[in-house]
Order: C-alpha cells, then sequence, then structure tokens
C-alpha cells in the first residue's frame, strides 16, 4: 500500500503534522516507536507543568499568613502529585490518539527507519510513500564522566520518592524549572551552571530576576561551576574560587538535547546536515526531495510549539502550499514563578539598532500585581521607531506564557505599536502592562514616570 505522507515520530511536531495531513484528505501513516505525545507530552512540557502547579500551591500555603491564611503543613505527598500528574497525561495521550484516528491516520506502533525518499522499513516490513516527513526529536544528553546514577530530565519521572536533596548540573530552561519545581516542594537543591548566567538564551536582567528568585526559595547556585567529577550521592566542581564538593541524595543532569538521528546515515542518503542537525529551508524541505524534517532534528529553539508550527508548514508544502516558516515569531517561556516569556527582538539586540525604541514597564506598578503580591518583574515592549512595527517584547509576570500571546497576536497582525497603546485593557488586570508599555514608547504614558 502506497501512502501520500509518512510521518517517522509522533511528537507535537510528527502527530500535528499527520493531523493536519490526514484532515487535507492525504493518506497518512505514522510511526511511532514509544508513547504518542513524544517528550513533550510524555516527559517534559505537560508532566513538569503538573509537578510545577502542585509545587506551587504547596510553596504557597506555607507562606500565607500575610493574606490571613494560617496553615498546618504537612510532607509533601510527591506520590499523589505524580498519580495526578499521570493522569493528566494519559488523557492527553488518549485525545492524541482519537484525533489521529478521526483524521484517518494510520498509526504504526514500531521502530522506522528511511530507506530512500519514498520507502521506510519497520520490523522487516516496507512502506511505500510518497513524502516523507521526519520527526524523531531528541533524547537528553549525559555527558562523558558523569555517573550512571546521574538522572536527567527523561528519567526523573521515574522516581517513586522525592529526594532530600538534588545538584542539577545546567542552569537552563529545563534546569530552572526543575529547580522551581523540586525547591517548591520542599527539597534542597543546588544549581551548577557553566555559564556567567542563568538561562543564556534570556535577557540578562530575565537571567538576574530568575537567580534572585530561586535564591529566595533557598536554591544555591553557583555560577561559573564546571564539573569535574560525578559520584553516587557526590559531585565535584571547580570554580573561580577554587575546588569544591557537594553532597545530594540525586543528580539530575540538564545540560541539553540531542536529536534522534545519524548524520552518517542521512548523509549517504543525500540528506545534507549541519552541526548534527538537518540542514532545511524556510518550506522545511531537506536536500532530498520529497523528504522534510522538522522539530528538534532542525536548527532552532528545541520547542513544541516551533515543532508543531513546523510540521504544518511542511503537510502545506507537500499540498502544494506556500507557508514558510517565521522564526522571529516563536515565543519561549519559562514556567516559574512569576513567569518568564520573550519574543522576538532581545533587549540586548535593540541596545545595538538605531530604530529601536523600547519601554519597560516595572510590574510593581500594576494594582492586579500588587494585589497578587507579585512585585519583581516587568513588561517590556520594543518597536521601529519609524514604522511602528512591534520587534520584540520580553515579560517577568504571572501568567507571562499567556500573555505574550496578546504581543504576537499584534505582531501577526501587523499592528503597530500605537495599536496596542489604544487597547482598552479590563481594569484591574496584568495585560493592563501591555497598553502601559506601548503607551510609553509613544509618549502617551499615564502610570509610568
Amino acid at each position: 500500500m502506497k501512502y501520500d505522507v509518512a510521518v517517522i515520530g509522533g511528537g507535537p511536531g510528527g502527530y500535528v503534522a499527520a493531523i493536519r495531513a490526514g484532515k487535507l484528505g492525504l493518506k497518512t501513516v505514522l510511526f511511532e516507536k514509544d508513547q504518542l505525545g513524544g517528550t513533550c507530552l510524555n516527559r517534559g512540557c505537560i508532566p513538569t507543568k503538573a509537578l510545577l502547579k502542585s509545587a506551587h500551591l504547596y510553596w504557597e500555603a506555607g507562606h500565607a499568613k500575610e493574606y490571613g491564611i494560617h496553615a498546618a503543613m504537612e510532607p509533601f505527598d510527591f506520590s499523589q502529585a505524580m498519580h495526578r500528574k499521570d493522569e493528566i497525561v494519559s488523557q492527553l495521550r488518549i485525545g492524541v490518539k482519537g484525533l489521529l484516528r478521526n483524521s484517518g491516520v494510520e498509526v504504526v506502533h514500531r521502530e522506522a527507519k528511511l530507506i530512500d525518499a519514498h520507502r521506510i522499513e519497520a520490523d522487516g516490513t516496507i512502506w511505500e510513500t510518497e513524502n516523507v516527513i521526519l520527526a524523531s526529536g531528541s533524547k537528553a544528553v549525559l555527558p562523558k564522566g558523569i555517573s550512571d546514577t546521574a538522572m536527567t530530565s527523561d528519567d526523573f519521572w521515574s522516581l517513586a520518592e522525592l529526594p532530600n536533596s538534588v545538584v542539577i548540573v545546567g542552569g537552563g530552561v529545563i534546569g530552572v524549572e526543575f529547580a522551581e519545581m523540586l525547591s517548591g516542594a520542599g527539597c534542597k537543591v543546588t544549581i551548577l551552571e557553566l555559564a556567567e548566567r542563568l538561562v543564556a538564551a534570556a535577557d540578562p536582567d530575565i537571567s538576574e530576576i530568575l537567580f534572585d528568585l530561586l535564591e529566595k526559595k533557598g536554591v544555591e547556585i553557583h555560577l561559573q561551576a564546571r564539573v569535574t567529577d560525578c559520584l553516587p550521592g557526590e559531585v565535584r566542581f571547580e570554580t573561580k574560587e577554587g575546588a569544591s564538593s557537594l553532597k545530594c541524595d540525586s543528580v539530575l543532569v540538564s545540560v541539553g538535547r540531542a536529536p534522534y538521528l545519524s548524520t552518517e546515515s542521512l548523509e549517504k542518503l543525500g540528506i545534507r546536515c549541519d552541526r548534527g542537525k538537518i540542514r532545511v529551508n524556510e518550506r522545511m524541505e531537506t536536500s532530498l526531495p520529497h523528504v522534510y524534517a522538522i522539530g528538534d532534528l532542525v536548527a532552532g529553539p528545541m520547542l513544541a510549539h516551533k515543532a508543531s508550527a513546523e510540521g504544518l508548514t511542511a503537510v502545506q508544502s507537500i499540498a502544494g502550499g506556500n507557508q514558510m516558516m517565521r522564526y522571529d515569531r516563536i515565543p519561549q517561556c519559562i514556567y516559574t514563578q512569576p513567569e518568564a516569556a520573550w519574543v522576538g527582538m532581545s533587549a540586548q539586540e535593540a541596545e545595538q539598532c538605531e530604530q529601536a525604541d523600547i519601554f519597560t514597564y516595572p510590574i510593581g506598578h500594576n494594582g492586579k500585581s500588587m494585589a497578587d503580591g507579585e512585585k519583581t518583574g516587568f513588561i517590556r515592549l520594543i518597536s521601529n521607531r519609524d514604522t511602528g512595527e512591534i520587534l520584540g517584547a520580553q515579560l517577568v509576570c504571572s501568567h507571562a506564557s499567556d500573555m505574550i500571546g496578546e504581543i504576537l497576536a499584534a505582531m501577526q497582525a501587523e499592528a503597530c505599536i500605537e495599536d496596542l497603546a489604544d487597547l482598552i485593557s479590563p481594569h484591574p488586570t496584568l495585560c493592563e502592562g501591555i497598553m502601559e508599555a506601548a503607551a510609553g514608547i509613544c509618549g502617551r504614558g499615564i502610570h509610568t514616570i
């Protein structure tokens, strides 16, 4: 049997691509060797957010006296929190299965291998297809020299008990979110980060706020720390001050992820790779006609929503459309408390751009934020001085991951900064800060100095 589209990988890029292809009437088969939903649904985005919710509630309950709430705290029920997480993941996984079935997509739970542009081998069977979308995702990296007893963010979900103390090697987005989650649940957490600041992908002032909020929650942070040895129950490292070591129950390594691919095998098929990833154009086409690649297999941030957008773009290309990826409009978020989110031009880039106007509205000036007891953070907008085009935004506040969508919608609709300044936002809300920041750029700010 010959298919119009064969997708290898059932993560947020692959299954979204398969559903869209099916809905367009293309005969589609999806290969997934593990669970539908990929890392995001089973071991990443969703599980961490579920456990972060539990940890945040636990933290708030223990620090609610100023709100008139006096709670007698019991130890964090890790087992119950994990049970809730499992139920959420299971429900969403069932939902994905149903969406694929209703879209007419055939799902094959086998490991698949690309033979050429029109053939896939799975468990000894050859499947023929007109087009292939490679979406096999990535795996957590465990560097050489790290003890086998250390765990990655993928391994964490097999824990039966919450450790009393954890050393997190790596202070990127994943490391920071795990530090937030574990410390909120009452665990002693230490971060060892090789770089000069946490979350190097963010602007420096965002990194500084994240550093301060984690320290206030009892997280010990060592920057410019190079791990020299990782043993069961002990991590040795070096900083500018010299060599040191830490005793701990568990070590969680969060230094990045690597794509599931063999560049050597792909190159032999005529698929060009660059720096360990597949090279594609803006239509997600590889150098081998009829073969597309998306998600963690290609350059750019390893984000579920990026993979989904790339999957939709690939299917549109297959169907004869002219859709192209816009990598300048991919938001990034950190689910700490408060959250952080950003999109487009950074503040650092804006400082080097003569045409860029920038305004930062302190979230502590916002009535809703004050009522919620959150005084740290900001909403910052960047626009083109000549055209009013919205070039970028950075937010540090509650619900930043949701609020960035309002700015994205304006960017997508090609609204100008004046349009955001003219918004009538409900009061009191955090969204008023977007209007205030835009009005500040336009010289019309009210609740700003």
